[in-house]
């Protein structure tokens, strides 16, 4: 694969540094991503202090018996504080941190541990899947998902975050909505998988309204509850929508569900709570033109649970293809598979290594 870089893992030198380093070392973010880098480190054999973090519901009860204080306190507290590039737009957070302190800056370190796998070699996992990553590859209509492709692939071996700033087009369309290969017509049926609080819903509207379409119907599935009652209340305006307190798999069951504040809700075997989930070939009996998926890990799990509706109508499809190592992959040609006339583009919409997307589009709607 000529696309792919053996190139030397950056965190490998920050998890040296942070061994050697003798001052206390603190996280900022007590969510999943910060379980997941005290993990990491824990296996490293690194002790973390603390946890910053401004959720005062997370302060209040601690993380992994680990105190969660509030951000204002790193003055108070010496010592390095570990921030992940894939969980903040470091930015915004270096534009914040200078408003508390301008000495916090010298204290950070940033790092990516996120998909660590105990430190698997990404470049051999790429390597014994060169199969499917080349199909993938010759899958893409556009020189620029082509580009995003090998930027993603190259980003994992090696870490170096100038490949995630050179692909960012967050700046050019809203996230799921590249109009300069979408095209929306009238009466489009939106399916929203991991609906939030709404905002993709009005970024779906706003785009089809500018383009001269018009909506039937908006189909929204959201399972943790807090971000329910919002996504409610944002859309209450709205005609034709339908709400669902539900999450999508490829059955009707029953899974455990983490209810992380805000975007970082998960399905996980160690989850807080219990909630419903559907297969989208159960809930849906009738035409769809549009399906967005940002849910966390369960994306290939949901495809598996809407083949029929898939293969019925060809909808277009914006799936997200960053939670899972293999999602970048198996995602694009699953979808080829149910429908031989996709063609596939793949964007990415932010400046931290997530939030890269797929498209697929029947081939009648381009």
């Amino acid at each position: 694969m000529d696309f792919l870089v053996k190139s030397p893992n950056k965190m490998i030198g920050v998890l040296d540094e942070l061994k050697e380093n003798a001052q206390p070392l603190y996280l900022f973010g007590a969510g999943n991503c910060g379980k997941d880098y005290l993990n990491v480190l824990g296996e490293y054999g690194i002790e973390v202090e603390a946890f910053f973090d401004d959720d005062p519901r997370k302060q209040a009860r601690g993380l992994c018996g680990k105190k969660v204080l509030p951000p204002e306190e790193m003055i108070e507290r010496e010592g390095l504080i570990l921030i992940s590039v894939a969980c903040t737009s470091p930015q915004l957070l270096i534009r914040r941190l200078e408003r508390i302190s301008p000495d916090l800056l010298k204290r950070i370190r940033w790092a990516d541990f996120i998909l660590w796998e105990n430190g698997l070699d990404y470049y051999a996992y790429y390597t014994e899947n060169a199969n499917e990553l080349e199909k993938v590859y010759g899958l893409l209509e556009d020189e620029r998902s082509r580009t995003v492709f090998r930027n993603l692939l190259n980003y994992k071996i090696s870490r170096d975050v100038r490949l995630i700033e050179e692909i960012n087009d967050l700046s050019l369309c809203d996230q799921y909505f590249d109009m300069s290969i979408l095209r929306f017509g009238q009466d489009e049926v939106f399916v929203d998988l991991g609906a939030y609080t709404g905002d993709t819903v009005n970024s779906f509207i706003k785009n089809v309204r500018a383009a001269g379409g018009s909506y039937a119907h908006i189909y929204a599935f959201e399972p943790n509850m807090d971000n329910f009652l919002e996504l409610k209340k944002n859309t209450e305006n709205y005609p034709n929508i339908a709400c669902i307190n539900k999450g999508t798999h490829s059955e009707n069951t029953v899974l455990k569900f983490s209810p992380e504040w805000g975007h970082s809700s998960c399905f996980s075997e160690n989850g807080d709570i219990e909630v419903p989930v559907c297969s989208l070939d159960t809930e849906i009996d009738s035409k769809v033109t549009f399906i967005k998926a940002d849910i966390e890990g369960s994306e290939l799990e949901t495809l598996r649970g809407a083949e029929n509706l898939i293969q019925a109508y060809k909808p277009t499809l914006a799936f997200c293809i960053y939670h899972k190592k293999e999602d970048i992959f198996r995602i694009p040609l699953y979808l080829h598979e149910l429908n031989k006339n996709y063609k596939f583009y793949m964007r990415h919409y932010s400046e931290i290594p997530i939030e890269s997307v797929v498209y697929a589009i029947d081939s009648d709607k381009i």
